[in-house]
């Protein structure tokens, strides 16, 4: 199933407000959120829209479906390492996972990115002045920091 930017609280209620304030021109920022809630609450298969598959996907389906004790691989979460990372350190990269609905891995993904987003503060608009140049930017609207650099 397709979820946009304007489905996804039908999907996840749960997201808090501050994940509309994250920027929509870069995707992945919003996927590295949405992507783990989806597989943790529905199951299935999550890849960013760049990647390409070289094979078909039958094997990973078969091992996500097997039931424990069936003889076969069994898995709750796939996840593949890019490079530099270990997944035996439980490092993985986040355009192209895969997991059965419930699994702790994506749960705990999912919480810990929704629990950043709870833990930021909403600032005022700002200005940002370009050094070396005259140009100022503004970046208008509801803008969400981390707790850290909020003025108490």
């Amino acid at each position: 199933q397709l979820v946009t930017h304007s489905t996804i609280w039908k999907e996840l209620p749960d997201l808090p407000a501050a994940f509309d304030s994250l920027p929509k021109h870069v995707p992945t920022m919003l996927a590295d959120v949405a992507g783990p809630g989806l597989i943790a609450k529905y199951g299935g298969i999550f890849m960013h829209s760049d990647v390409l598959l070289s094979g078909n996907l039958t094997l990973m389906e078969n091992v996500l479906r097997a039931e424990p004790n069936s003889g076969g691989d069994v898995a709750d979460f796939i996840g593949h390492a890019e490079k530099g990372q270990d997944c035996q350190q439980g490092e993985i990269g986040s355009v192209f996972f895969a997991g059965r609905p419930g699994n702790i891995f994506a749960q705990e993904w999912y919480e810990t990115a929704t629990k950043v987003l709870r833990n930021s503060c909403q600032v005022r608009p700002t200005t940002t002045t370009t050094p070396g140049s005259n140009s100022t930017a503004l970046h208008s609207g509801p803008r969400y920091v981390p707790q850290d650099f909020c003025k108490n």
